[in-house]
Formats: structure tokens, C-alpha cells, sequence
């Protein structure tokens, strides 16, 4: 994929200062325009001392696919640096966007780069915040005989699944452009053990066909804690 780099932030959409007066808790946020295959910083925070941070990544734009993340940690003081990319997840008519966070000390920039067009918001707080997230249930029925559920993108931060239902079916996931990745006939006594927790990467779409009328699921999303 080639890339074009953008250190622009200057007409990238403004801050919004948070946090009121308390110097602990304040920090900034913006939503981003990304252009396709286009490296761009979404912030900056020059700061080189012992201040942690956290820093959210949300998908914004409807119909969005998965965004690649940069976080480039700049301990000028220390003499060090590294990055630390990662995946957040795209934002579809199942998904109402999607994320996930990172903790982090000192200075740093974070860049986001999309194959596509795309929006993406980001708010960074500086204090360390490393909330548990609830898990995300969705019980849903699929009604004609070989009916199809699309369910899409993982829900911020949840990428583990735990997924029941009254009757076999066929799991698949989808890549960001809706070509498919993994199909898998899944038979609820046999597969019982890869049911209860498999992975649903922040880079694909979960669509499930099932085999009966009327048939009923059980679909959770929940963080893997350590």
C-alpha cells in the first residue's frame, strides 16, 4: 500500500478542551477527515516528563472500514523511542463505530492511516485510565430458513466472542472490503469449547447464516482480562 504522510494539523478540525479546571484530568479531543493511504497526526503531545496519558480512537464515519494506528513514543529525555501500531475497528450500520484505547507516558504523536476515506475522533486525557469494559450482548433471531445476519465490526475494545444458539449455523468473517476470510460450519456440541470464546479481529465483519426457521442467537462481545 503506498502511503502519503500529512504533519498537518492545522485544518484538521479544532480541539475541544476537556476537563475543566482540574490540570490532572484535562485533555483535548477532535474528530479527524482521513485521506485514503494518507499517514496523518491526529496529535502531538510534546510533553518529555513522567505525566501519563491515555489516548481513545473511535471510527466515526458510517460505512468506515478498520483504521491502522501509530503511536510513536518519543522519550527525547531517556534517549528512546518506539512505536506501537495497532488496529481499531471500522464503523458500519452494525457497528455504531467502534475503537480502543492506549495508555502511555511522556512525549508521543499519533498518526492514523486508511486504505479509504475515512473519519476517526481521538480524545487525550492526561492521567492513566485503564477502564474494564462491560460486555456487549446481542440476542437476535434469524427468520427465514438460511437467513443471513451480518453483525459486523467488534464493539470498542471487545474483540472476544461467545456466541449460542438453538441450532447449527455457519460462521463467517469478511474482510473490510466484504471479500471472505473464514467459513466454518459451527455444530453447537462439537465446537461447544471454540463457541465460548473465539477472536473477532478488529479488521473483519462477523456474518452468520443459519440452518433453520426462526432461530434464535446468543452473540457477546467482552475484553480478555488479564
Amino acid at each position: 500500500m503506498t502511503r502519503i504522510v500529512s504533519n498537518d494539523i492545522s485544518n484538521r478540525g479544532r480541539y475541544a478542551r476537556i476537563g475543566g479546571d482540574n490540570p490532572t484530568g484535562r485533555g483535548e479531543g477532535r474528530r479527524v477527515t482521513l485521506e485514503a493511504n494518507t499517514r496523518t497526526l491526529l496529535y502531538e503531545n510534546t510533553s518529555d516528563n513522567d505525566v501519563s496519558w491515555t489516548v481513545y480512537l473511535n471510527t466515526v464515519q458510517e460505512n468506515g472500514i478498520s483504521i491502522e494506528i501509530d503511536i510513536e513514543l518519543l522519550g527525547v529525555g531517556y534517549n528512546t523511542s518506539a512505536d506501537v501500531v495497532f488496529t481499531i475497528a471500522g464503523a458500519d450500520d452494525q457497528t455504531d463505530g467502534s475503537g480502543d484505547y492506549y495508555t502511555g507516558t511522556g512525549a508521543c504523536r499519533v498518526f492514523a492511516t486508511s486504505e479509504l476515506a475515512n473519519e476517526i475522533s481521538i480524545m487525550f486525557v492526561r492521567e492513566l485510565q485503564s477502564p474494564i469494559l462491560p460486555p456487549m450482548g446481542d440476542n437476535f433471531d434469524i427468520i427465514p430458513l438460511g437467513g443471513t445476519a451480518n453483525k459486523g465490526y467488534p464493539p470498542f475494545g471487545r474483540y472476544f466472542c461467545s456466541l449460542y444458539s438453538n441450532a447449527d449455523f455457519t460462521l463467517y468473517f469478511d474482510d473490510d472490503q466484504g471479500n471472505q476470510l473464514f467459513t466454518q460450519v459451527m455444530n453447537q456440541a462439537n465446537d461447544k469449547d471454540f463457541l465460548q470464546r473465539f477472536m473477532h479481529p478488529p479488521n473483519t465483519r462477523l456474518r452468520i447464516i443459519g440452518t433453520i426457521a426462526n432461530q434464535i442467537f446468543c452473540l457477546t462481545h467482552y475484553q480478555l482480562r488479564g
